[in-house]
């Protein structure tokens, strides 16, 4: 399914927003997304074309990944049960709507994971690289 990546910096921007407003924004229920919707093959391939270097997406089952977020991540199980969660929802394409609410809120378009993926790609350099 696809997913609605959304940047952090943008939930951020719009609980600011509303923090220094809060009278512009009483009442109202934000749902902030990006611009558009991805496959994680997609946020794979925009990753791979980021760090020049291939990424693929490994789409485990339910049972394997909350084995791995127990055993590998060290999630506690209540944590892997959200996390878990949310990767269901993710997988059966629920997360995909969009909204214009970042524009909405701040004026301009959400940021786009590509990016992100840009913004960030230090984050997943390889040591030496």
């Amino acid at each position: 399914g696809a997913t609605a990546f959304v940047d952090a910096e943008d939930v951020g921007a719009v609980a600011a927003a509303a923090l220094r407003d809060p009278a512009a924004h009483a009442g109202r229920a934000w749902t902030v997304t990006g611009p558009r919707s991805l496959t994680y093959d997609q946020a794979a391939q925009i990753l791979t074309s980021e760090l020049g270097r291939p990424i693929r997406y490994a789409r485990p089952g339910l049972a394997a990944y909350a084995l791995h977020a127990r055993r590998t991540l060290g999630m506690a199980w209540p944590m892997v049960a959200v996390t878990a969660a949310i990767y269901t929802t993710a997988r059966l394409g629920l997360a995909a709507g969009l909204t214009g609410d970042v524009r909405a809120v701040l004026g301009r378009d959400p940021i786009d994971f590509s990016a992100f993926a840009h913004r960030e790609r230090a984050v997943w350099a390889r040591p030496g690289a």
